[in-house]
């Protein structure tokens, strides 16, 4: 029984040793939960304080960002209206430097215009002083006792009586055939120039350049009517002209044997022979004039043929482009491929030895109106009527170095322009233009305007 009893103290102290060890370490688990749960809380709290140190450091950076943006904003805004302010003085400078330019220039064609005018009539005046005086020594001739070589003929002619009537006659119908030639090259001369009229007009149909006045309208098949018909008078009358010399020929050889038969001496015969030769040879002069006249005729209409033929080539050429665009655009690339496909070469940079080079012309052509072309002053080096002749150029500018070169059409006069630069102004132009070098492709080098 004791022995029992104390089994069950034992068992009684073990198990409130066990229950006092179960509180010990419940109570350090409470603890350390309990210590656990502060530290969580504390590194929350700490987490906390981190991502509001983190929240406040990111809205500072951002409003330093803004600020900063806005500050290069204002200060760009700045640039640019200090830019825009630049050019706009440089622009109004610009503007004011060319209406000087264009005053002076004014000012030095009315300075041209007023000197080429005074020389115009000191000429006049100097040509009627002159042509008074050899009216007054012609006048002070015929005052004198001299005879003309028309009265000593005469004389000659009524000493040893023979009639100078025949010669007379002569005299009269090579007057009146002179005149009708007269008449007949003023008519030719009107056609002809009516035909070079028609022929501006014609080149000058879609030239905003050109004011024509009203023109009477003349059919081409009525002009060469007229034009033939009047050739024909002249060749007839060259045949009269022909027999009439052979015929005043004729006569002069029987009056001087007929004079000599009577005795007239070698001096007289002389002197019938001059002014006999005198006579026929201001006939043969005159045909030859008429001949000439009629030779330069025909050079003017084949001339006006010929550039009318030119002009109707020129507008098929001018028509094979759909539109003006298609054509720029093929332009564009043509050229684009060129300076694409053509490598530079030092072999042809310099004029060549001997080759003379081209002196610098201050002459200034002047194109308006051209569409998808701005105004300025450009430095050309070529000019050009087809492609492939242009194209073989502008592969030689480009293997010389000269790879800014370009170019635009002029559709008046169906060609093509190459061009190294472009000038708002001419004096830059004219600095471009003395300034272009000794490369081979800059020989011909002008300065052309378009307005």
């Amino acid at each position: 029984a004791q022995a029992e009893k104390d089994r069950l103290a034992k068992e009684a102290a073990e198990a409130q040793a066990e229950k006092d060890r179960l509180a010990r370490e419940a109570a350090l688990k409470a603890q350390a939960e309990k210590d656990r749960l502060a530290k969580e809380a504390a590194e929350a709290q700490a987490e906390k304080d981190r991502l509001a140190r983190e929240a406040a450091l990111k809205a500072q950076a951002e409003k330093d960002r803004l600020a900063k943006e806005a500050a290069e904003a204002q200060a760009e805004k700045d640039r640019l209206a200090r830019e825009a302010a630049l050019k706009a003085q440089a622009e109004k400078d610009r503007l004011a430097k060319e209406a000087a330019d264009a005053q002076a220039e004014k000012d030095r064609l009315a300075r041209e215009a007023a000197l080429k005018a005074k020389a115009e009539r000191d000429r006049l005046a100097k040509e009627a002083a002159d042509a008074q005086a050899e009216k007054d020594r012609l006048a002070r001739e015929a005052a004198k006792p001299n005879q003309t070589i028309e009265e000593k003929v005469s004389s000659i002619e009524t000493k040893f009586n023979v009639s100078n009537k025949v010669l007379d006659n002569y005299k009269r119908e090579i007057a009146q055939k002179t005149k009708n030639s007269d008449n007949l090259i003023k008519r030719l001369d009107s056609i002809v120039k009516v035909r070079e009229l028609d022929l501006q007009a014609y080149i000058s149909e879609n030239d905003p350049n050109f004011k024509a006045g009203p023109q009477k309208f003349v059919s081409t098949s009525q002009q060469n009517a007229q034009l033939n018909a009047i050739k024909n008078e002249i060749t007839a009358n060259k045949k009269v002209f022909d027999d009439l010399i052979i015929d005043f020929e004729s006569a002069n050889r029987r009056r001087l044997e007929e004079l000599k038969k009577n005795g007239v001496s070698d001096e007289e015969a002389k002197q019938l022979n001059q002014y006999y030769d005198s006579v026929i040879n201001d006939l043969k002069n005159k045909k030859q004039q008429y001949i000439q006249f009629e030779k330069i005729a025909d050079e003017r209409i084949k001339k006006v043929n010929a550039d009318k033929e030119e002009e109707r080539l020129k507008r098929i050429k001018r028509a094979e482009y759909s539109n003006e665009q298609e054509r720029i655009e093929d332009d564009k690339k043509s050229i684009e491929a060129i300076k694409n496909s053509t490598s530079q070469s030092s072999n042809s940079t310099n004029t060549e030895n001997g080759e003379q080079e081209e002196p610098v012309s201050n002459d200034i052509s002047i194109i308006k109106k051209l569409n998808g072309v701005e105004s300025g002053y450009y430095l050309v080096l070529g000019k050009f009527k087809n492609t492939s002749e242009r194209d073989a150029f502008v592969r030689q500018v480009v293997a010389g170095g000269g790879t800014s070169v370009t170019l635009f059409y002029n559709i008046y006069d169906a060609t093509y322009y190459v061009y190294i630069d472009k000038f708002e102004d001419l004096s830059a132009a004219m600095k471009g233009l003395q300034a272009r070098g000794t490369k081979t492709y800059n020989k011909r080098m002008s300065v052309v305007k378009v307005e």
